[in-house]
């Protein structure tokens, strides 16, 4: 057989050999469930007719033997056959995946575009775009890990009416005040128009609300929909335990819900700031000087605010575009698809792809239904019509292997519809775009709101994790390091489709499954490396420069159980390869800090031993350090993957 450690994974060379002689396994050899052994086959599945388990066991047993290279060994109980790999063999391999870039993954060799952050240009960061950014950061480094050629894309959301919001709020009492002049940052700067736009459209609002509620026709539809609220809520009362009532109230509220919301919509029609930045909107595409030198000064200040947040996250993009430039570029392939019978116009001239005729699938492969607008019937284009052009643009001038989107779990059903699309527009490469979708992050008190200024602005975020970390005493650089890899930590160890609130005082705590605790073990296995290398004892530094290790040496459980997670690490890197789920990686990384930690209480190296202990073996101490740089050096590359900035000192 082989040398399993020429695979990098002891255990997918385990498998591969004795799938070469048993053929496929029915089940995979797993993690034993046992403290003497270390990986596990389940026989059971494996047993013909006729077999008893005994017979079975020693039919495998006799087969798999000869396979196995020295340093392997079984042995069989309660229906498993367990492999026990010796420590020699165990580093051999750790010390292979610790050299190499890659850690052994097989490249990939692949061109994938990755676009995620995408915001809006009228308000600064919040926290759900620190876990957006979170991810798409640690995907493209997970990514270009296992040897894709990755692009980065931020695509700046910089046109529309939420942008002419600010503009006339600013317009409105800004009074020429500037960024520098307030000493805000130039996104919070414009949020804060954005926010006060908002509060003005409210006050505007009301009486037209209140006129429109005291027309008959609306005050009685109000009165009867209300009467119908209540006594729905009576008969649910009387009868908790019947599903009808129940749903008759829920009917009643929606119904209560629907008109007053057709009242305040029909309200906005009718306000002056809405017809005003409708105007204002309808200018700017017209080119109008004035309102596009005011569009471009606050969006200038906006995403100048931004870059310095993403300076501070380290995040940077290979590829940017701008919505203002590209929000024209579907027409084209809206009159092709209307040619080509793809798409139709509806009675009101809209143009509208009828999901049904289209066949478009989500992605469970159900059937979508429905019909979907392109263009309004006034010509004017849509959200999904732009993604339609920058799908096809990035297509154009990049030609991608793969192309993601990291975008909140709210636009699924949108990303399922875009898809469908474009595979029904006949382009080959729409059948390698994928949605990764994550869940919101709340506050505490409840969904976060830009237009009500309750969103918790990323900087704020930022700036409490770093003050929280500076009591530590260390200073402020290195404080906000490891307040940005609290965060990160945090969000990137929740699984990506759950939706979370972030716990600022659980994130940055030193014990537990936390970033700071990660970090430790990363500074303390770096600490351990530099005290051995500038050992003052002579004996000490003749040990550490000696090239020859003895890894057999090595005899305690916690070298042992070191060594096992060690050589973990490829195995679950392959499983992101396929998954692209970067919470094996969270998992991974925090498993090899504590079980660090545990090795460095229980394995001394250079520490003085208890009165009575024999001395250290030199050769010990040689190995023990040698497991230590291993450790150092994946606790290095895994917090790197996940986006984390190093320190050396905590």
């Amino acid at each position: 057989m082989q040398s399993p450690t020429s695979d990098y994974s002891i255990l997918a060379s385990i498998t591969s050999a004795i799938e070469e002689v048993l053929g496929e396994l029915p089940q995979p050899i797993m993690r034993a469930r046992v403290d003497t052994a270390d990986y596990s086959l389940n026989i059971n599945p494996l047993r013909t007719a006729k077999e008893s388990i005994d017979d079975t066991m020693e039919r495998l047993k006799s087969i798999i033997i000869p396979l196995l290279p020295n340093g392997i060994t079984i042995s069989s109980e309660k229906g498993y056959i367990n492999f026990h790999i010796d420590n020699f063999l165990l580093a051999e391999c750790a010390g292979k995946i610790a050299a190499e870039p890659n850690g052994g993954i097989e490249p990939a060799n692949q061109r994938t575009m990755v676009e995620f952050f995408s915001p809006n240009t009228n308000k600064p960061m919040h926290l759900g775009h620190l876990r957006n950014i979170a991810l798409g950061e640690s995907l493209t480094r997970m990514l270009k890990f296992m040897g894709h050629d990755v692009l980065k894309v931020n695509l700046f959301n910089d046109r529309g009416a939420h942008i002419c919001k600010s503009m006339l709020a600013y317009e409105m009492h800004g009074e020429e005040q500037t960024p520098e002049s307030t000493g805000i940052k130039g996104d919070h700067f414009v949020g804060n128009y954005y926010v006060r736009y908002e509060k003005d459209l409210q006050a505007e609002l009301k009486p037209i609300i209140g006129q429109i509620r005291n027309t008959r026709e609306i005050s009685q539809e109000l009165a009867l929909k209300t009467e119908q609220v209540a006594q729905s809520r009576l008969e649910m009362e009387k009868t908790p335990d019947d599903k009808k009532s129940k749903l008759a109230h829920e009917k009643a509220k929606k119904m209560l819900e629907t008109l007053e919301e057709k009242i305040v919509n029909n309200a906005k029609t009718k306000a002056p700031l809405v017809i005003t930045v409708n105007e204002m909107l309808q200018k700017w595409e017209d080119g109008d000087p004035k309102i596009v030198s005011q569009w471009e000064k606050m969006n200038g200040w906006a995403i100048s605010g931004m870059e310095q947040t993403l300076k501070r996250l380290h995040t940077s993009f290979d590829v940017i575009y701008y919505e203002s430039k590209t929000y024209k570029l579907a027409m084209d392939m809206i009159k092709t698809g209307l040619h080509k019978g793809i798409f139709e116009k509806d009675t009101s001239g809209a143009v509208v792809a009828d999901l049904d005729k289209l066949e478009v699938k989500d992605r469970e492969g159900n059937p979508l239904h429905g019909r979907k607008v392109l263009l309004r019937s006034d010509g004017t284009s849509v959200y999904i019509t732009q993604d339609l052009a920058m799908a096809e643009l990035k297509a154009k001038n990049y030609h991608p292997n793969n192309s993601m989107y990291v975008v909140a779990d709210e636009q699924i059903r949108h990303f399922e519809v875009l898809f469908g699309i474009l595979k029904a527009l006949g382009y080959p490469w729409a059948n390698h775009l994928k949605h990764i979708s994550y869940g919101m992050v709340d506050l505490p008190h409840g969904r976060m709101k830009s237009r009500e200024g309750t969103v918790v602005d990323a900087d704020d975020i930022l700036d409490e994790l770093r003050d929280k970390v500076k009591i530590v005493n260390i200073d402020e650089e290195s404080a906000d390091k490891i307040g940005i890899a609290a965060m990160r930590y945090y969000l990137l160890s929740n699984r990506p489709e759950s939706k979370i609130k972030f716990d600022p005082e659980q994130s940055v705590k030193l014990e537990g499954k936390t970033g700071p605790y990660i970090l430790y073990q990363y500074v303390r296995s770096g600490k351990i490396i530099r005290n051995c290398e500038n050992s003052s004892n002579r004996e000490d530094v003749n040990i550490f420069n000696d090239p020859s290790i003895d890894f057999s040496l090595l005899i305690e459980p916690a070298e042992h159980q070191l060594l096992m997670t060690l050589v973990e690490f490829t195995e679950r890197m392959r499983n992101i390869q396929q998954t692209l789920d970067q919470t094996i990686l969270s998992d991974y990384v925090y498993k090899l800090a504590k079980t660090f930690s545990f090795f460095y209480e229980n394995c001394p190296i250079l520490k003085k031993q208890a009165e009575g202990m024999k001395p250290i073996n030199t050769g010990v101490k040689r190995a023990r350090l040698e497991l230590v740089r291993y450790v150092h050096t994946l606790l290095s590359v895994s917090l790197e993957l996940l986006g984390i900035e190093k320190v050396e000192q905590m």
